[in-house]
């Protein structure tokens, strides 16, 4: 019988451990944010919610480059979000135009929040064009900073080296920099798509504290067993 009985106090320990294991470490869930439209129409937006696959997670981007304010800078197509754009002499890039008055205008930086923590993985490259040079795209938030150089071809996907956490509506800082070497047409790229692993908060304090009493219960039906 003493075995039996502490076999069974081994029960509410394990099940205790359990519920601990849980609050301090909840399940991460891959989310891909996806900037794609679905037409080839091009949209100018100041200010664009993205949601998730498969659901959980919303990055809302807007432009601070007051160069574009008038019209939006936040630009998706079929391609994905303008990241960069410059402008050129006769053609327009990314839906700014030279009759607008953008010849010679770049667009450089992004900026977004997260409506839950997250951890960056990886970001996709959907469009190139040609006759970009030195082109790179620095994320960056708080302390956390990575860049990385954008090779010129399409569709190619990017990893995060370093593990990179934001915050619920923290900053998210997306910079990018390039020439173009073809003048009269301009120059951009796009980003067809960023991953995150979706970090949930903890557990409630009253879920922990149910399982402990769970736990209680079960020690003194056990003594009284025993």
């Amino acid at each position: 019988m003493l075995i039996v009985a502490q076999g069974f106090k081994l029960l509410p320990i394990a099940g205790a451990a359990a519920a601990l294991s849980l609050v301090a470490n909840p399940a991460q869930a891959v989310q891909s944010v996806s900037f794609n439209t679905t037409t080839t129409n091009v949209e100018n937006n100041t200010s664009k919610p993205f949601a998730s696959t498969p659901s959980g997670v919303t990055f809302t981007v807007t432009n601070p480059n007051p160069a574009f304010s008038t019209v939006g800078g936040v630009n998706t197509t079929s391609q994905g979000l303008c990241a960069w754009a410059q402008v050129g002499t006769t053609g327009g890039r990314c839906g700014f135009n030279v009759s607008g008055g953008f010849s010679g205008q770049s667009l450089t930086q992004l900026q977004g929040t997260f409506d839950k923590r997250v951890i960056l993985t990886s970001f996709t490259i959907g469009a190139f064009s040609a006759g970009n040079s030195g082109t790179t795209l620095k994320f960056e938030s708080g302390m956390l900073s990575e860049i990385f150089t954008i090779a010129n071809t399409s569709p190619t996907t990017y990893n995060f080296t370093t593990p990179f956490e934001i915050a619920a509506g923290d900053s998210l800082d997306i910079i990018s920099t390039g020439s173009n070497t073809l003048g009269t047409n301009g120059g951009f790229f796009r980003i067809s798509s960023l991953e995150v692993n979706d970090v949930p908060g903890p557990l409630p304090l009253l879920g922990g504290a149910a399982a402990f009493g769970w736990s209680r219960k079960l020690r003194k039906k056990t003594k009284v067993a025993a």
